[in-house]
């Protein structure tokens, strides 16, 4: 097999209901070690539930078997990271050691053991990869390239540290286009892409374009499920510091008691919120797409908008990463 299908199958069986498939795999002691950091890590990063874990993992398989052949880059990476959700990182070591390069990681915190064990358990199927991933081998001069999130370091400790290595990630997230026909079904499919991993993967929906506003009282009983989102405390925290400024501030919003929707041209809303857009015609969603190209992973809908150069996520499709 193939490193790209050696892997693939690692992240499908991490996830397979069937330990014996994995200790087959791995063996039972690397099995019972990753089963405790599953279940633990969420002590250290509340965001790192094991099902949010299953799911980056999911995601990430979803991600390669969807991929076409990547180009070959046999470049020497060092990525400075400080992850959102689980795999964050572990996914762009895949991406570049697939395109024939190597990695070096560097968490800005504390490590994330979630990855180095991840990375463990590759060397474990490709024992040659050990010569290609490194954590904590903080070497600027010896990289080609430093990948580092947008507003990690100032400006000036940009040109100071990595000076013309540097390469910015800008956080993606997804825009869910809908035209007020949708059905119960697709309305609720469409909460997957709001709540899943708590609003921090590429696919996650952080802003809704619609055709008028009276539409948002038809939306939000259709995601009344997904309610139980507020026995996460972090997350419970995060909506009612948003909901307390917005009622200080009498700032116009709806809120259904665990999300928060307010109109906004930006993107990225914080968690517990979800920002809307008023989108009347096809010239109003092109305007509103360029501007936020560079931060858009995907759009979402039942129909499609005809965009060059976006990736359109068909809203009736079933999506294996949210099960």
């Amino acid at each position: 097999m193939t490193l790209r299908e050696n892997i693939l199958n690692l992240l499908k069986t991490l996830v397979n209901d069937n330990s014996d498939v994995l200790i087959n795999l791995i063996g039972e002691e690397l099995t019972a070690e990753y089963r405790s950091i599953r279940s633990t890590i969420q002590y250290k990063n509340p965001w790192f539930t094991p099902e949010n874990i299953d799911l980056g993992v999911r995601f990430l398989a979803h991600t390669i078997s969807e991929q076409k052949q990547l180009p070959e880059a046999r470049k020497e990476i060092l990525h400075i990271y400080n992850e959102d959700f689980p795999l964050e990182a572990f996914s762009i070591m895949i991406e570049k050691v697939l395109q024939g390069g190597g990695y070096a990681g560097k968490a800005l915190k504390t490590p994330n053991e979630l990855n180095e064990f991840l990375a463990k358990l590759i060397f474990k199927i490709e024992p040659d990869m050990q010569t290609r991933i490194k954590f904590d081998d903080f070497n600027v001069k010896s990289a080609d390239s430093v990948l580092i999130k947008e507003g990690a370091f100032s400006e000036k400790q940009q040109l100071t540290y990595f000076q013309d290595k540097m390469e910015l990630l800008s956080p993606k997230r997804s825009v869910l286009l809908l035209n007020g026909d949708e059905s119960v079904e697709q309305m609720e499919r469409a909460g997957e892409f709001v709540f899943n991993g708590f609003g921090f993967y590429p696919f996650s929906v952080k802003t809704i374009l619609i055709p008028n506003e009276q539409l948002i009282q038809n939306i939000l009983p259709c995601w009344e499920k997904f309610q139980p989102i507020m026995h996460h405390h972090r997350y419970a925290n995060n909506y009612e510091y948003q909901r307390s400024v917005l009622l200080f501030n009498k700032q116009k919003h709806y809120d259904n008691g665990f999300l928060i929707l307010q109109e906004s041209n930006n993107l990225l809303a914080p968690t517990g919120m979800l920002f809307f857009v008023v989108v009347k015609n096809n010239n109003d969603l092109i305007k509103y797409t360029e501007r936020n190209r560079s931060n858009i992973f995907a759009i979402i809908s039942e129909r499609n908008p005809n965009l060059e150069n976006f990736q359109v996520l068909d809203l009736n499709s079933a999506f294996g990463f949210f099960s």
